[in-house]
């Protein structure tokens, strides 16, 4: 420094925010621009072995400072007369001929006040602390000093408008730098981004096994339809393109994929995810998730046309109604219950819709011929089958497949079907699984089979009884009554033949009561004697014979009047049963007749509470030919007239 002085101009602004480290280099004046300086501005710097000691001199302290440093020469210090002398060292070490230089020439207060500034303001960047550093020695010189070794401090007015330029300039400067640098910045990152798109793309075609002239028809769909250039498509814009592509999937596949890929849930697709969701809704995948269902090509084009038939609002997807529709026109005919129950399996969403390959896995999961099964299994023929299944649609109006109760008794009066409430709890017990009180058709035929299993359980008891009846009215001729009738027959055989011609035959049964009043009558004997082989005369075997039959044929006729009298008096044929049961029960005669004292224990045996009075009135009046008896027809007469008269009297 000495040999060459350095031209810097300081400002007050300068001084707030002096950048040491990135000012500009501080240029050295030219030689005849330096200003002379006489002898006596010129440094005062001790030299070695000078005994001259000043310690007023800030110049010679600056000097002094530039010279000491880490490697200070300790030689000149135990050379120093006035060191020795001020500090009274004998012998000194090198540490105290080292402090006591720096004390004698104001190094540490000069260190000391530096580091009590420093302290103060506690600065954590270096570059502050170069700068404190700097200000302090400033502040703390004279333009003379600093003349004395080189440095020149010129006014600020003459070069604010020159250091201004200067910053203006280097401002502008960096500010070409940075745009030229954010230029570049903005440009390498839009060719990052771009390695990063087509790297995805790149991975995203591999993944989804797309070719690549696929990948281009389907990325030039994208550029067309991406009308605001965003480089996304939204839903809208994506059925668009399906429909330009002829894809038709379902609402539901459609929202799926398009949330599946929608990662980000920004309402808009990018081009990798657009491939993969048309991959997804690609009808080729539809074929061949048909395929891996177990269909064939062929089946999957058939169910897939008349899927679309049916799908009149265009969404890809059927309801249960619609489902049912396409059943019947395939001819399938599963039970209506289990169908509802895979539709429901099926139908993850809860939309109330399958779409096409859920319609296939539904078919797949169904027996298409379980009604048929159903029909052989119980025994109905075919034109039964066809009446029923009529009835049942007709019945069903709000076309759900099922029936309900009302719904379900309606039918039954259509079939001309008796049942009774009884009956149809205990039947559906065993039939509504599910316990909706619905049947479904399959549901119903094994309800009609039950019905009828029942009817037929009850019919076969009824014909018991009948029987049994039948036989008591019919039965075989007792030894006595045989003998009883061969004393009347030889009474008419007057040559003793052992035989009666028919004059003799008609006044034998005009005896036993049985003479024919009416022409059905009349040729019932003419026949009956054709079946005894008459030939002008009939023995007692043969009599007997044809007495037997004509006795039959009357019972048969009884019980045909006393069932026909039955429903007259709105009697079912169970009560008739059960009345006859109970009338046989207490004929103690066995004659097929209850006289006044046996119809009064059987009517406490009833628990009817009928007056002695009335009970004998009613008795006499039905009693028509005052046998003092009543047959099973005058007792059914008689129980209806005094169920009325009950009746009546409660109702008082």
């Amino acid at each position: 420094m000495d040999e060459d002085r350095i031209n810097m101009t300081i400002t007050e602004e300068e001084d707030e925010d002096l950048d040491i480290e990135n000012r500009p280099p501080l240029v050295p004046r030219p030689p005849d621009e330096r200003p002379q300086s006489s002898a006596s501005q010129r440094p005062n710097v001790r030299r070695k072995n000078s005994t001259t000691s000043d310690k007023s001199k800030g110049p010679d302290t600056i000097g002094n400072i530039q010279k000491i440093d880490s490697s200070i020469d300790t030689h000149d210090m135990e050379d120093d007369e006035d060191v020795h002398h001020d500090y009274n060292l004998k012998n000194p070490t090198e540490e105290e001929l080292m402090m006591a230089y720096l004390n004698r020439y104001g190094v540490m207060r000069t260190i000391s006040a530096l580091a009590k500034e420093i302290l103060e303001k506690k600065p954590v960047d270096p570059r502050k602390c170069q700068l404190i550093l700097l200000e302090w020695l400033v502040s703390r010189l004279t333009r003379t000093s600093l003349a004395t070794h080189g440095i020149y401090i010129e006014p600020v007015e003459e070069k604010k408008r020159a250091s201004a330029a200067v910053r203006s300039m280097r401002t502008s400067l960096l500010s070409q730098i940075e745009n030229k640098d954010s230029k570049r910045n903005e440009l390498l990152a839009k060719l990052e981004q771009k390695y990063i798109e087509e790297e995805e793309l790149r991975v995203t075609t591999i993944e989804i096994g797309m070719a690549p002239d696929e990948l281009e028809h389907l990325r030039s769909l994208f550029t067309n339809f991406d009308t605001d250039s965003g480089g996304t498509l939204s839903l809208e814009e994506i059925k668009k393109v399906l429909a330009h592509c002829g894809y038709n999937p379902s609402q539901k596949t459609l929202k799926e994929s398009f949330e599946l890929y929608d990662n980000d849930k920004s309402g808009t697709l990018e081009l990798p995810e657009f491939l993969r969701m048309m991959k997804k809704v690609d009808p080729e995948v539809e074929k061949k998730q048909a395929i891996e269902l177990g269909f064939s090509v062929k089946e999957y084009t058939k169910f897939k046309k008349l899927f679309l038939e049916l799908d009149d609002d265009n969404t890809g997807e059927l309801n249960a109604k619609e489902l049912r529709q396409i059943m019947r026109i395939l001819g399938h005919a599963p039970s209506a219950k289990a169908m509802q129950t895979v539709f429901n399996t099926m139908d993850t969403d809860g939309s109330g819709q399958l779409d096409f390959i859920e319609f296939l896995a539904m078919l797949k999961n169904l027996d298409p011929d379980e009604e048929k099964k159903t029909v052989l299994k119980l025994g109905f023929s075919q034109q039964e089958h066809q009446q029923f299944r009529n009835a049942f649609e007709k019945i069903d109006r709000d076309d759900n497949a099922q029936l309900s109760k009302e719904e379900l008794m309606h039918l039954l009066q259509i079939l001309h079907i008796e049942c009774s409430e009884e009956s149809y709890k205990e039947i559906m017990v065993k039939f509504d699984k599910d316990g909706t009180e619905k049947l479904d058709f399959i549901e119903f035929l094994y309800f009609q089979h039950s019905l009828r299993s029942q009817k037929l359980k009850e019919q076969y008891l009824r014909d018991e009884n009948r029987r049994k009846r039948s036989k008591f009215k019919k039965r075989k001729f007792t030894d006595e009554e045989v003998a009883a009738l061969q004393d009347r027959f030889n009474g008419y055989d007057k040559d003793r033949s052992g035989t009666l011609e028919m004059n003799e035959i008609a006044s034998l049964l005009k005896d036993l009561g049985l003479a024919p009043k009416t022409p059905e009558e009349q040729s019932r004997v003419v026949k009956l004697l054709q079946k005894a082989e008459f030939n002008g005369s009939l023995t007692f075997q043969k009599f007997l014979q044809m007495l037997q039959s004509y006795k039959e044929e009357a019972a048969s006729d009884q019980l045909k009047k006393e069932y026909e009298l039955a429903y007259s008096l709105n009697f079912t044929e169970q009560e008739v049963d059960d009345f006859h049961e109970v009338f046989r029960l207490y004929d103690s005669t066995g004659d097929g007749t209850l006289d006044i004292d046996e119809v009064q224990s059987l009517l406490r045996s009833l628990n009817m509470d009928i007056s002695l009075k009335v009970m004998t009135e009613t008795f006499r009046e039905l009693d028509s030919d005052r046998s003092g008896v009543l047959e099973f027809g005058e007792f059914l007469l008689l129980m209806r007239t005094l169920t009325e008269q009950m009746n009546n009297n409660n109702g008082k």
